[in-house]
């Protein structure tokens, strides 16, 4: 087996961490020209980049081989939960079947006027003229759609705004936490202060909203109604003991959201 290529541009101790937070997309565009596979270095961790579609589609699909565990994951589940999206195999499945009712085409309805009320108060706000961040903007949506749609009338005005500066703070840093080795998470600068703080806030107010829905045992018709209920007939009857849902979705949708809106005028791409 020929040798795995390093990226060029390595720092002493910190590896290609500097080159990546200084420009991501740059930096994974440099590798390819490097090989199908290229070794990179996130201060003292290696990883490997897959170039090639298809050992990519492979790592993607054959999720027995490769799994979802290492350091990267471990942080990834440190800052956005431990959700389908991030769990390994073994719990995949069961996650999976406890999610599955909450999107039953008897809810979606209602999801969907909750989506479009949030989506038009959105749009709502923006003005012939006004130049736009499109990022800032669908995640703006993504984060109301998703905090409106899982808690419905569990929280007033006010906690829902917190709750959405919440997310955004979480869900904005996530890429920089991600590439933070221990103890630099730590340090006490002005981030990651602000991620702690969000942090801490979001968790409490999610325990107390999922506390109070266990106790009262009614079906609000939201998506949290549906997973405090879901139940594992397979796994002896066990519900959901964490709730994963709320720290990835936004960020990954509202990027969605984004590049969808750049891809229907291919000359916004480059702006």
């Amino acid at each position: 087996m020929r040798p795995v290529p390093p990226a060029p541009h390595a720092w002493p101790l910190m590896g290609h961490l500097v080159p990546l937070v200084r420009g991501p997309l740059a930096f994974l565009k440099s590798l390819p020209v490097r090989g199908a596979l290229v070794r990179v270095r996130m201060g003292p961790v290696p990883l490997v980049v897959i170039c090639d579609p298809e050992p990519t589609c492979q790592a993607l699909v054959d999720d027995r081989v490769f799994d979802k565990g290492g350091p990267v994951f471990d942080r990834f589940r440190d800052v956005l939960g431990d959700g389908l999206s991030s769990c390994p195999h073994p719990a995949h499945r069961r996650l999976r079947r406890l999610a599955q009712p909450a999107f039953h085409p008897d809810r979606l309805p209602r999801y969907a006027r909750t989506m479009t009320a949030c989506i038009q108060e959105v749009t709502g706000s923006w003005t012939p003229g006004r130049t736009l961040d499109v990022p800032t903007e669908m995640m703006s949506i993504t984060s109301r759609v998703t905090a409106a749609t899982l808690f419905s009338e569990s929280l007033s005005a006010a906690e829902l705004g917190q709750l959405i500066g919440d997310v955004k703070t979480i869900a904005g840093g996530v890429f920089r936490r991600m590439l933070l080795v221990p103890p630099l998470d730590r340090l006490p600068t002005p981030g990651n202060r602000a991620h702690l703080r969000a942090r801490r806030r979001l968790r409490r107010t999610c325990d107390l909203i999922i506390a109070e829905r266990r106790a009262d045992g009614t079906d609000h018709g939201d998506l949290l109604s549906a997973l405090v209920a879901a139940r594992d007939l397979e796994d002896g009857g066990r519900g959901m003991t964490d709730w994963p849902f709320l720290y990835g979705i936004a960020q990954r949708t509202g990027d969605c959201r984004s590049s969808v809106l750049v891809t229907e005028k291919p000359p916004n791409e480059r702006l």
